[in-house]
């Protein structure tokens, strides 16, 4: 008598798919899921932009880091003229303390900043020595 082979009972088939799709999910997880040694986060480094004022400039150091670097930012007024506002991205920075300004990059950034006219009363050389010694 012959022997005729049969096919696996269907519960048997099924079982074996859904085994080897979970398998499979798994992997795709494992390997498509975590940044990889190129990919973290932690290493993405971000630019400051500057936008040159009308007399003066404005200066940032470092011009680009990871999250958390202190930028400091320098502003140098042409002679006759001081710092009106000094911006981080739309945001005022306090420019009463002493220079450096500093900030902590979080992004990449736009610094903008404005100069004005010194509004002296001439009152002879002392006044433009004053001026001089302001500038330097």
């Amino acid at each position: 008598m012959l022997k005729h082979s049969l096919p696996p009972p269907p519960q048997l088939a099924n079982k074996a798919f859904l085994c080897f799709t979970a398998v499979f999910l798994a992997a795709a997880l494992l390997f498509t899921g975590c940044p990889g040694p190129d990919e973290d986060p932690e290493d993405e480094s971000f630019t400051v932009s500057i936008t040159q004022a009308a007399n003066g400039t404005i200066d940032a150091n470092p011009k680009s880091g990871k999250s958390g670097t202190t930028i400091s930012i320098t502003a140098g007024p042409n002679l006759g003229y001081k710092l009106s506002w000094i911006k981080v991205d739309g945001t005022d920075i306090d420019i009463s303390g002493a220079q450096p300004f500093s900030f902590t990059l979080t992004k990449d950034i736009a610094i903008t900043g404005a100069f004005e006219p010194l509004h002296l009363i001439f009152h002879g050389w002392k006044v433009l020595l004053l001026v001089f010694w302001v500038n330097v």
